[in-house]
């Protein structure tokens, strides 16, 4: 069985069902994406940047993810658009191919 919702339909639900305000929900399954955004969330955007861009490219390279380190450019786009790029690698389980700071995760 397949069920399609939105999101405002889908915390409707879990208010009614859980009896309070749930105001937000993030669909987990994805342990890269659950080790980058912890590892990146205490960074702060606008004054953190490049040490969150050193730690994005050093993370990967020490987890294995891949072989190569992940180039600055899209290293700074992931920084900077941190919960597009978290989306993407939690929908996917995987990190988007190189030169996705052009602005398409493939």
């Amino acid at each position: 069985m397949k069920i399609e919702l939105t999101k405002t339909q889908l915390l409707d639900i879990l208010s009614k069902h859980f009896n309070t305000s749930v105001n937000d929900v993030v669909i987990s399954g994805s342990p890269i994406a659950d080790i980058l955004y912890s590892e990146l969330c205490g960074f702060n955007p606008e004054t953190d940047k490049l040490s969150a861009i050193k730690h994005l490219r050093q993370l990967i390279v020490d987890k294995g993810w891949s072989t190569n380190m992940m180039n600055l450019v899209d290293a700074k786009w992931a920084v900077e658009n941190l919960s597009r790029f978290i989306a993407f690698v939690r929908t996917n389980d995987r990190l988007p191919k190189v030169g996705f700071s052009n602005g398409e995760l493939k």
